[in-house]
Formats: C-alpha cells, structure tokens, sequence
C-alpha cells in the first residue's frame, strides 16, 4: 500500500465526476499540511448554474498555485493536465465503475449539501443529465485521452478502482472522515 510519504507535497487527484476527489483532497490536505485547490471552482463562476469561466483565465489561476512548494489539486481539465503533471510528485487515480458513480452522482443531488467539498459557492443548480451524459458515455474516452497524457510522465501514481480500496487508504492514512 502507498504511504503518505511516497506520495509527496504536490499531488494530483484524477478521476470522474462525484468519486469523492474533492473530499479525498481535503482530507489529505488537512492531515499533510497542504493547500487544497478544487478545479471545479476555479473554472467555473459562482453563483451561477456552473457556467465556465474563460479557459485562459482558469488556466493562469491553476499556474499561480502550481508556483507554490506544496499543493494537492483535485479534478481533471485535460487542456492544462500537462502544466500540473510537470510540477507533481504523483498522482492518484480514483477511478471506479460508471455505475456506482452515476448511484453517488444521484445520491449527491438529492442531498444537496451546502458545505460539500468541492461545491461551487452559491451554486444554482447540482443535477444535470449532461453530468449523467458524461458518466456513462464520455468518461471512456475521457479515460482514454487521460491515460495518453498520463504516459508522458514519470512521477507515481496510485490507481484506485473501487470506493472499497479508497476506503482502505482513507484507514491506512488516517484520514478522518
């Protein structure tokens, strides 16, 4: 099993949507001393229906944290994957099967919680069959796209593929949930 150690001060979590990337890097972000930073809301606007800010704009502010000594960013953005993977010092993959992220997906909407990890401030809306839409069908080809990036660099990375083995290392690290 990977220790916190191994895993360094810079680290990338992947996967798709509503696997719990966002609490997995707060919890590690609270246990190792490092900043957290949610992609999801540095690219969109808040208080709005998760509109998408200027991509450029998203991409200065994820290369303004990639400048700091320690980080874990979480959540996924192809377009400025290769600026974050040439600054990590690993990566972990969550990434389980699409039925059982589209169950969590539903789950989450019917909750609604406002202090969620990782929620947009003030979002206007949390379900959409768009989401569903990339559950199922995209995040294949999504994964593929990812692994192809992905081969261009050498740092570690820690493959989860079940929310069982991601309970394990939540145990394993001491992660308080």
């Amino acid at each position: 099993m990977t220790s916190l150690n191994e895993l360094g001060q810079r680290i990338c979590i992947l996967g798709p949507s509503i696997l719990g990337k966002s609490t997995l890097a707060t919890k590690l972000g609270e246990k190792l001393n490092v900043p957290v930073c949610h992609l999801d809301q540095l690219a969109h606007i808040p208080g709005t229906n998760w509109q998408r800010r200027d991509e450029k704009e998203f991409a200065a502010d994820q290369d303004a944290i990639l400048e700091k000594g320690s980080w874990i960013i979480e959540g996924n953005y192809s377009f400025c994957m290769p600026q974050r993977f040439a600054k990590a010092t690993s990566l972990i993959w969550v990434d389980p099967n699409f039925w059982g992220c589209c169950f969590r997906y539903i789950s989450r909407c019917l909750k609604n919680d406002h202090n969620r990890p990782g929620r947009l401030k003030d979002a206007t809306n949390e379900f959409s069959f768009e989401m569903i839409n990339l559950i199922i069908f995209k995040y294949p080809k999504i994964r593929q796209r990812h692994k192809a990036i992905l081969s261009r660099y050498t740092f570690p990375v820690l493959y989860i593929h079940s929310m069982k083995e991601l309970n394990r290392y939540y145990t394993e690290w001491g992660l308080k949930r």
